[in-house]
Order: structure tokens, then C-alpha cells, then sequence
């Protein structure tokens, strides 16, 4: 996926120049556009949002195994930032986050485990989630290489956006 800038110094000088930059995971994007300037932008969208977009330009290029993939690691990326929030809010330095996080990095289902643990005390109730059959549908689309239909795309991506709305 690539995002769409615009030179700043064209932009000074009424020069109409637009550049796509492919997407990082650095949020400062060094790029010269086309007429030779050198810009840096910094990116100021999280992940969550990128892979959500990553997922409707698969959906529309009919790539639904991967807009599934996209859906399910924006979710993820999501409660990642949510738990990340809530150190911030009890002034957990950024560091003390990273070396738990460190913990827990590679196994989704620990990520998960944090996430539903610390939504269910600050909002003291359990949060909503993908159900077994959800789940399943998810796994064999990433793990088994099952080829979804479009209808099952849209529909996995509706529970992922009702799911993200609890935030």
C-alpha cells in the first residue's frame, strides 16, 4: 500500500505535485517527489489505522485473504494501542511498557488475555470479542489458506469494525 503526499515546497510555489510513498513502519518518511525536492513527513496515523485501510484497498482489488489478514492484525493493533493508552494514563514510563509488551509480543493469545484483563477493569465489564466461529473462520483463512468469498470478507470485516467501535 502506498500513501498519497504532497511536496511542501511545490505546495509554496502553486506547483501541483502529488507522490505515493510505500508504506513503513517508521512514522518519518523521507521521500523526494518527483520534481527533486527532498521532503520528510511524519506519519501521524497508528498502525491500526493503516492495516484497516490495507484491508478495503485489498477488499477492492479482490484480494479478500489478505483484507481478512489486514482486518484481524489491525484489531490486534488496536488492542495493542489500547493497552498502551492505559500505561499512559497511570504514567507507566515507555520503557516499562516495552519490556512487558516484550513478554508478550510474539503470542497473540497472551496480547489478548492483557487486553481482555485490563478493558474488563477499567470499564468493568468483558469486551467484545470475535466468537469461536468467528475465530475459526479467521484461522482457516490465515493458517489453512482458505480462500473467503467477498461475502464472507464484508461480513468478518463488519464484526471487526463493530468489535473496534467499543473504543
Amino acid at each position: 500500500m502506498k500513501i498519497k503526499f504532497q511536496c511542501s515546497k511545490c505546495f509554496r510555489n502553486y506547483v501541483e505535485t502529488i507522490d505515493f510513498v510505500q508504506v513503513q513502519d517508521q512514522e518519518l518518511y523521507r521521500y523526494t517527489c518527483s520534481e527533486g525536492h527532498e521532503n520528510v513527513y511524519f506519519q501521524m496515523n497508528q498502525k491500526f489505522e493503516l492495516l484497516m485501510e490495507s484491508a478495503i484497498y485489498a477488499i477492492i482489488d479482490g484480494y479478500y485473504r489478505e483484507a481478512v489478514s489486514s482486518m484481524t492484525s489491525s484489531l490486534e493493533r488496536l488492542q495493542e494501542y489500547f493497552i498502551k493508552v492505559l500505561f499512559y494514563e497511570q504514567n507507566i514510563p515507555e520503557q516499562t511498557f516495552n519490556e512487558s509488551w516484550k513478554l508478550v509480543s510474539a503470542q497473540s493469545e497472551r496480547q489478548l488475555g492483557a487486553f481482555v484483563f485490563l478493558y474488563t477493569q477499567k470499564y468493568r465489564s468483558a469486551p467484545d470479542n470475535l466468537n469461536s466461529k468467528q475465530r475459526e473462520f479467521r484461522n482457516d483463512v490465515i493458517h489453512k489458506g482458505k480462500f473467503p468469498t467477498f461475502e464472507e470478507t464484508i461480513k468478518y470485516g463488519q464484526i471487526i469494525l463493530d468489535i473496534t467501535f467499543i473504543f
